[in-house]
Formats: structure tokens, sequence, C-alpha cells
């Protein structure tokens, strides 16, 4: 059995016994923090039976991008628009999400001034962005995704979000000397949902037509994993722009399916959550080597300043989220939002392949937002699990 074909064959195994085991233990950790544990074990921390090779590195990017193309996909584009018009300020996620960027940025300076970072800037975008893929599952355990309350959460992470790989994307190309061609598509990339919004209904006609989706046509499956595969083309240049496209293609996608739009998405679910997806978190774990840094003082330093840095941004979230919710239910989620995991793993990765942070803050990043996948996440649902039936306070 050649090495690449033993690799694919662990994650796969991994992929599988990970949320088996964490089905008969019981506790609310996402299975996605457990991936990259027992990637760590089985990758270069541990018996390095996981090997990197051409093979596992497209396949979780394969992963990475449907994460995105699946966030955006669950996106509800028309409550942005009621978000937008309410009269009350703080049921706007904007100002909210201003919030949370500007006591990143405060952090991310304040670290850099007490010389524990190099990079301010790029350790303020990853402090400061959410974790979709926990999001997206906790939420849907909790049939909370068409609430206002989970729309609102939702909407929030896609902010900060977008915030985080746009300002990544751009720092990546000013770092290699301004690739005005990156920055172009960066700037061009949204025009896409803008055209699409006043023809989706003719283009729905088109690519889904109106007859019934046969069970070996799968149009609306093969046209999006088309679209995500389109995105990966990009990954070899223009870096974050991947992940990006990635999640602007799947709003594209979700606006174009409307009244169809649940149907693809448990299908993609189960195409992207069964198998591609555990790629890049199990192959994230196993590339990681903290065998050098594990009695390193340095290492666990900084993933204690960053805990508590995120832990900070929650506080001051929950604090100004109470003006519109109920305070159990902002203290909710303001936790939920603590969790760091896919964005901040796979920017750091970025910023760490372009040189921009060093090994030392890429494993800390890392391991803090694994960490924060293991502690956040149970909180909530320990609060959520008072709070069962969540109407917001605002209208």
């Amino acid at each position: 059995m050649t090495p690449t074909i033993l690799s694919v064959l662990m994650v796969s195994i991994v992929a599988l016994i990970v949320p088996w085991v964490l089905l008969r233990i019981g506790p609310a950790i996402p299975v996605i923090a457990m991936e990259i544990l027992v990637g760590m074990i089985f990758g270069r921390s541990g018996l390095g039976w996981i090997k990197p090779s051409s093979t596992v590195n497209f396949l979780s990017l394969f992963g990475l991008s449907f994460i995105m193309f699946l966030y955006g996909l669950e996106t509800n584009v028309s409550l942005w628009f009621v978000f937008s018009k309410s009269r009350a300020v703080l049921s706007n996620p904007v100002p909210i999400a201003v919030l949370w960027l500007s006591i990143g940025f405060l952090e991310g300076f304040g670290l850099h001034w007490a010389r524990l970072i190099s990079d301010p800037v790029a350790i303020s975008l990853l402090l400061s962005s959410s974790a979709p893929t926990v999001l997206l599952p906790t939420l849907k355990e909790r049939n909370l995704v068409g609430s206002s309350f989970g729309q609102y959460l939702l909407t929030l992470g896609i902010l900060v979000d977008s915030a985080t790989l746009i300002g990544v994307t751009v720092l990546i190309a000013f770092h290699h000397g301004g690739k005005s061609a990156g920055l172009l598509l960066l700037l061009l990339l949204p025009l896409p949902l803008l055209a699409v919004k006043p023809i989706a209904g003719h283009l729905h006609k088109l690519w889904l037509g109106s007859g019934y989706d046969s069970v070996t046509s799968q149009i609306g499956v093969r046209g999006s994993l088309m679209i995500i595969t389109l995105f990966i083309a990009f990954a070899e240049t223009l870096g974050t722009i991947t992940v990006l496209g990635a999640f602007l293609s799947g709003i594209l996608v979700s606006m174009i399916a409307g009244s169809r739009r649940e149907m693809l998405q448990e299908k993609l679910d189960t195409v992207g959550f069964g198998y591609f997806i555990p790629f890049f978190f199990v192959s994230i774990g196993a590339g990681l080597d903290l065998r050098p840094y594990l009695m390193s003082k340095a290492l666990w330093t900084l993933v204690a300043v960053f805990i508590t840095a995120i832990a900070v941004i929650s506080l001051g979230l929950s604090r100004a989220l109470q003006c519109g919710f109920a305070r159990q239910q902002a203290r909710a989620m303001s936790l939920l939002l603590a969790t760091r995991l896919s964005v901040t793993v796979a920017g750091s990765l970025i910023l760490f392949r372009a040189g921009m942070i060093s090994n030392l803050q890429y494993l800390s990043m890392v391991l803090t937002s694994v960490l924060s996948a293991l502690i956040f996440p149970p909180w909530f649902h320990r609060l959520i699990a008072s709070e069962m039936a969540l109407p917001s306070k605002i209208q």
C-alpha cells in the first residue's frame, strides 16, 4: 500500500471513528476539534501514519472550500435587509461586528506593544474571526438556524469572518508586492451577487428546471461541486480568495436555488460533512509538529494570552448583546461566538505559509482554536438548555 493511499485511508477511518465515539461519550464537543486532536495523534506529532501528499492536500483544500460554500448556502440574504432596516441600533449586527473587530485590533496592537507578536494586524484579524463550522452544526442541533436568534448569530459571524478573509487577502497581496490581479479579483467578487439577485428566478429554471432532479442526475449537487472546484482553481496564486470566493458562491447558489435550497443543502451536507470536510481538519492536525514545542514556555504562554484575549472579546459582546437580547441569550450567543476554528485555522495557515506569522504563533493559534472549541460550545449548550424558547427582544 502506497503512503498516499494509507494516508487517505487513515483520514477516512478517523472521520468515521471520531463522531462514533463522541456520540457514545455524550459531551457537547465539536467533532471538528476532536478531528484535529486525533489528526495530531496519527500525524507528525504522534504516530506519523498520515503523511502529506498532493492527494491529501487537494482533498483538504476541497474540504475547506466546501465548508465556506455551505456557510454561504446556509445564509438567508433576505434577513440581512430586515436587520439593516431595524430601528433598534443593536438589532443590526453591523455595530456589534464593528465592536468585535475593534476589541480584537486593540488586543492585537497591545500584544505587539508587549512584544509577544510580530505582526499586530495579522493576529488581530485571527483573534477577531469566528467558527462557521461550529456555529452551523450547533445551531442545527438546537433547531435554531431558521430562527431570528440563529440568523442573527450567523449574520454576525459572516460579517466578522468576511472582514477576516478580506483582511488576510489584502495582507497577503501587499506582502507579496501588491498583487494587482488578486486585489482586483477581490473587488470584483461581490459583483455576481448583485447581478444575480434580479434574475435569480430565471437562473433557477435554467439550472434546476421545474422537473424532478432524479437520483442519477443530481444536477444541483453537480453544479455546486463544479462551482467549488472553480474557486479551488484560484488557490495556487490567490490564497484566501479561495475560501472567500467559495463563501460568496454559496450565497449565490442559495439565491438561485430559492425554494429548493433546503433540499440541496441536505444533499451537500451529506457529501461535505460525510467525507470532504474531515480531510481539512484531520490533515491540519496531522501536519502539526508539536514535539519541539511541547515543553516550550513561549508556546503555552501565547496560548494562554490568546484564550484570554478571546474571552475578553466574548465578555464585551455579551454586554453589548444584552441591550437587544435577554441576559441568558446574550451570554449564550457570546460564548458560541467565542469559538475559533475553521476560519482561524485556515487564516493562520495561509499567513504562516506567507511568512507573516512565525511557526510558534501558528501552532499557538491552532491550539487556541482547538481549546476554544472544547471550552465554549459545551458552556453554550448548558446555558441554552434553560432557554429553549428563544424570542428575541429585538423587533
